[in-house]
């Protein structure tokens, strides 16, 4: 007889999960002892408490992750702690700045401006507050890897998950609970808690597309006719794409909010091209969002929209408002360094007022930072505004130099091709393009925020996953971890054994009974 050769089952990669989890813990740790001892010459006395409740937070999700899903990817949960660890220790960074820090400031302040209390930059971080989030989210996390069996079940659901998302998006539009910031009205405000609704869109909204592709897919393949290289699908298969378009348009020209509106279109074209492999739903997505800006851009200009107009400008020559800048009628802008115009200088002129302040700072910062960086608690980070969230990534680019920040975003593509291999091994077409989708959501957040702070792109208020503070994209964004990696254990996990002993089983003859 032949031996037949049996494929070799998945096995659970206990020990490699445990030794990378580890990794990122001392990493973490490490990043909060650097920053005691840059700054005080000495260990954080509270340092030890912070390790305790790191490790035994990461100890926790990894006891339930190996108890409910031990073939998952072993890299997923470490990359999420070694994220959020990063995260954690710049904050704590940032919030242990003192008045000291800003004395310099402070006194040319006072003496230009007599009578007026200094406010610095740094005011807000709050690592207990992102502490205590953490522990919510992981909490969160392991909630989701216990209770949800199946995410397939989860398609099910997808209308009414479709509808809920776009509930959650328009929130801030309710001129009750909806909360206008620097200009955007992206969050909702609960009492004494502040929510960035459209956080908890993203899954939603990614059930809802891949449910939707399984059931299109073989239509959207489809090639009505081919302009040269351009394969053009037919003309009712369009009318999901525009009646996207058209809801992105309505979230960027009502709510102020570009990146949120390019990371739900760029979602969305990227699960269409995932579901049919076709480069022209790219093209199409890419020119029917660009032509919105666009129009969105001219009619701004039309009416009189400041908010869209400014971040424009800034982002075409922030150092024309660097310190604040006044655009006139006429299309000059009054920026004189002796003596800049208020905002009622500026507005009863009849111009438009604003500053680039975050966005020249956050470029200095990187600057400053150079190759290897300044060192972790030894550079100014607090000088730019918001340096510990929309700015996280340039306040890492000032303390760990160039080099930081290139490792800090390989972080990011191997949790971005984690995601993919998932969605490579996943045989269920929902699943796939739910995983898929949710790599995509953590590659175009990373861009979008990435290119803002560098000036690639116009500067958005999105948040840099597991690193910015902040509650909503925490929540989220473990949740959305706790997924995948059920995902990843029912791709890997092996098929069930077919008996082989059947040995008590008789065939019995009964041809000659009718």
């Amino acid at each position: 007889m032949t031996a037949v050769a049996t494929p070799t089952a998945a096995r659970p990669r206990r020990a490699a999960s445990l030794g990378l989890l580890v990794f990122a813990l001392v990493v973490t740790i490490a990043g909060f002892a650097q920053v005691g001892l840059a700054r005080d010459g000495g260990l954080p006395t509270d340092m030890f408490g912070y390790a305790l409740a790191i490790i035994a937070l990461a100890g926790v999700a990894y006891f339930v992750m190996q108890r409910w899903t031990p073939y998952a990817d072993p890299v997923l949960l470490p990359l999420a702690m070694l994220l959020n660890g990063l995260g954690l220790a710049m904050i704590y960074r940032i919030d242990q700045t003192t008045t000291s820090d800003f004395a310099e400031e402070r006194d040319r302040f006072e003496a230009a401006n007599p009578g007026q209390e200094y406010v610095p930059f740094g005011v807000g971080a709050d690592i207990m507050g992102q502490l205590l989030w953490t522990v919510l989210s992981i909490g969160l996390f392991i909630a989701a890897l216990v209770i949800v069996k199946e995410v397939k079940a989860f398609q099910r659901y997808h209308y009414t998950l479709g509808a809920v998302g776009l509930v959650l998006l328009m929130l801030p539009m309710v001129p009750v609970i909806g909360t206008e910031l620097n200009g955007a009205r992206i969050w909702i405000k609960l009492g004494p808690f502040s929510i960035q609704p459209a956080e908890f869109c993203k899954m939603a909204f990614v059930v809802f597309f891949a449910a939707y592709l399984v059931k299109k897919r073989a239509a959207l393949s489809l090639v009505q006719r081919k302009i040269w290289l351009l394969e053009l699908p037919r003309s009712r298969d369009l009318y999901p794409i525009l009646g996207f378009w058209i809801l992105t348009l309505m979230v960027l020209a009502v709510e102020n909010d570009f990146g949120t509106a390019l990371l739900f279109f760029g979602l969305f074209v990227s699960m269409i091209y995932i579901a049919t492999g076709k480069a022209s739903w790219v093209f199409i997505g890419l020119s029917l969002f660009i032509g919105g800006v666009l129009i969105i851009y001219i009619g701004a200009q039309l009416i009189g929209i400041d908010h869209i107009n400014q971040r424009v400008e800034i982002w075409l020559s922030p150092e024309n408002y660097f310190g604040g800048g006044c655009k006139l009628p006429d299309g000059t802008v009054d920026n004189m360094i002796d003596a800049k115009p208020t905002y009622d200088e500026c507005i009863a002129a009849g111009g438009s007022y604003a500053e680039s302040d975050q966005l020249m700072a956050g470029l200095y910062a990187m600057g400053e930072g150079g190759v290897l960086g300044t060192g972790l608690g030894q550079g100014q980070p607090y000088r730019t505004p918001l340096a510990f969230s929309d700015e996280i990534f340039t306040s890492l680019g000032e303390e760990l130099g160039l080099t930081g920040i290139m490792a800090l975003l390989m972080l990011y593509v191997l949790l971005v091709e984690r995601g993919f291999k998932v969605a490579i091994a996943t045989k269920d077409e929902f699943a796939k393009l739910f995983a898929g989708g949710v790599s995509f959501v953590f590659a175009l957040q990373v861009f979008v925020i990435t290119g803002g702070v560098t000036k690639l792109i116009p500067f958005t208020g999105l948040t840099t996953p597991f690193l910015s503070q902040g509650g909503s994209s925490l929540l989220a964004n473990w949740v959305l971890i706790a997924l995948l990696i059920r995902l990843s254990h029912e791709a890997r996990k092996p098929a069930p054994v077919a008996i082989q002993d059947e040995g008590m089983t008789q065939i019995v003859n009964v041809g000659g009974l009718r």
